[in-house]
């Protein structure tokens, strides 16, 4: 791409050369009209290169803006993200030593269970839902009430729980729902009992 100062240097070149060429041919004087044109392409090239050089400026100018903002965002963004997946942690973990002292008829009744996860929820705004899954990989229950007895042995992040035992906190790949077209990430945390046994799955999207 041709620069701006170097159209400037060919429009004041040009000028000269027509100065010099200009007038009477035994004199080799310019002319009052010829030297009137040198200095007008003169004043052009000169406002021309400057112009060039201030539209230079200002692109790098809002380039190096863009890109710090950007950046910025970016990193921000990372630092939120971070935040929320250790506050997902520590609210699953919450979750699971809540379950430690709840009656095994509380959590047999649908809506006395439906009840305590829907409060565990609130208590984490960032959580879509957050379910509880046995060691047959079927939904025992969640915060909305809705899903009961649901498989969801094949959901990786339910998955990745039942096969490994040994396994704290998953984080899952962002998926975007059918029904709704929301963006949500799945967690899940293992569901442990006082002996420290694996009796399912705590889930949670994140949303």
């Amino acid at each position: 791409m041709r620069r701006p100062w170097l159209r400037g240097a060919t429009l004041l070149r040009e000028a000269i050369l027509t100065s010099a060429t200009s007038g009477d041919s035994t004199a080799r004087r310019p002319s009052m009209r010829a030297l009137g044109i040198v200095l007008t392409l003169a004043a052009l090239a000169v406002v021309w290169a400057a112009a060039g050089l201030f539209v230079s400026q200002r692109r790098a100018f809002w380039v190096g803006g863009s890109a710090s903002v950007l950046d910025s965002a970016t990193a921000a963004f990372r630092e939120h993200a971070v935040q929320t997946f250790d506050a997902a942690e520590l609210a699953l973990k919450h979750v699971g030593e809540t379950l430690e002292y709840i009656a095994p008829d509380e959590l047999g009744s649908p809506a006395r269970l439906t009840r305590l996860l829907a409060r565990l929820q609130q208590a984490s705004p960032f959580f879509k839902v957050i379910g509880l899954v046995g060691m047959d990989g079927r939904l025992i229950g969640d915060s909305l009430g809705v899903n009961r007895g649901h498989d969801v042995s094949d959901r990786p992040h339910v998955r990745a729980i039942l096969e490994d035992p040994t396994r704290g906190f998953y984080l899952g790949r962002v998926f975007r729902t059918r029904t709704s077209g929301a963006v949500l990430i799945p967690v899940s945390a293992p569901w442990r009992g006082a002996g420290g046994e694996l009796k399912g799955v705590i889930t949670g999207l994140i949303d």
